[in-house]
């Protein structure tokens, strides 16, 4: 298990985290899982972030957040995105904001 801290607030659609998923197996369904706090103060921009699997610039499967508010600061949920695989090419997981804000 692994933690990892994100400001997940800047410009909508910014990828802040990338990783290519090789060795999927064709016509498998996979199942990726996140769990997911926001530690965002009152007065700031709450976050709001979207997972993409895709395969190339075609997006697989998505699911979002939703708008994380500062009421659900510090509680833990999880979201989930399950595919299935319809070839051996390489895939990829992007985790994006889907919120504006300021920059990181």
């Amino acid at each position: 298990m692994a933690h990892y801290f994100i400001n997940a607030i800047g410009l909508k659609g910014s990828i802040f985290y990338k990783r290519n998923l090789p060795g999927l197996c064709a016509s498998t369904t996979y199942e990726f899982s996140i769990w997911y706090a926001s530690i965002a103060h009152p007065g700031e921009v709450e976050p709001n972030m979207e997972f993409d699997i895709m395969n190339g610039a075609t997006t697989v499967a998505s699911t979002a957040t939703g708008i994380l508010t500062v009421q659900d600061n510090e509680v833990w949920k999880e979201a989930t995105v399950t595919f299935t695989n319809t070839s051996k090419q390489c895939s990829n997981l992007h985790v994006a904001g889907s919120q504006f804000g300021p920059k990181c």
